[in-house]
């Protein structure tokens, strides 16, 4: 497949399917998400958990903490757009904006502004 820049997309598979670019995208959104659980905002695999339950207590915790740290990042970009680098990417991702947020606004809730906050709670319960 040529992208819309001109470079070539290429999909190897071992077994020929017509489905191989959706399947890519889809483990493509998968991979992005572990990236993010692990080297690009929580460092999961520091964790020393060894109990399947508490692994998967520690997945769901993480999971809705990803959604969230999304949803803050679109909203804190509707309000102030990322700046794009000279090779036309964001300076940072959506997710890392948010994630950023929700790091600021804890700290801050802590002292004096937990408005900020509350109002980033509300943003993950749609109120």
């Amino acid at each position: 497949m040529r992208l819309a820049d001109g470079d070539f997309l290429i999909v190897v598979t071992p077994n020929y399917t017509p489905t191989a670019l959706h399947d890519y995208a889809i483990r493509w959104t998968i991979e992005i998400l572990f990236g993010c659980l692990k080297s690009r905002g929580f460092n999961c695999e520091d964790t020393h958990l060894t109990k399947p339950e508490r692994i998967q207590t520690l997945m769901a915790v993480l999971a809705l903490t990803f959604v969230w740290a999304y949803m803050v990042g679109q909203w804190k970009h509707a309000q102030q757009p990322l700046r794009l680098k000279k090779h036309g990417r964001k300076a940072k991702s959506i997710f890392r904006l948010g994630l950023d947020e929700l790091h600021r606004s804890v700290k801050k809730a802590q002292s004096f502004q937990k408005s900020l906050f509350i109002c980033l709670l509300g943003l993950l319960y749609g109120t």
